[in-house]
């Protein structure tokens, strides 16, 4: 079977390891790059949503937990991560929010 693959001019040159991305199997490069083709994107279409599907989670481990900070602003998003359980545990002496996230 054969199928054309859109990638960044990283992966095409080999980069990473892409398998199969080599320059000698470019098909079309453009000059534009990714950043500057997403910011046209979104520039001519006002309001962009994005759809967010999940594609790895953390493994369920009993009794397992751990603790991180981060910026205040998370504390009102800790419902918005599926998959995982998020605890809001305080605010640090630093002014970070404290969260717990359990395995």
């Amino acid at each position: 079977m054969e199928f054309a693959v859109a990638t960044n001019s990283y992966r095409a040159s080999d980069g990473g390891n892409f398998c199969g991305a080599t320059r000698g199997n470019v098909i079309y490069e453009a000059r534009e790059t990714n950043r500057d083709v997403i910011r046209e994107y979104v520039a001519r279409e006002k309001a962009v949503f994005p759809t967010v599907v999940p594609i790895w989670t953390f493994l369920t481990l009993p009794h397992t937990s751990a603790l991180f900070e981060t910026a205040l602003t998370a504390r009102s998003r800790l419902g918005d991560a599926h998959g995982v359980r998020l605890r809001d545990t305080g605010i640090t002496r630093d002014g970070f929010a404290q969260i717990r996230i359990d395995f």
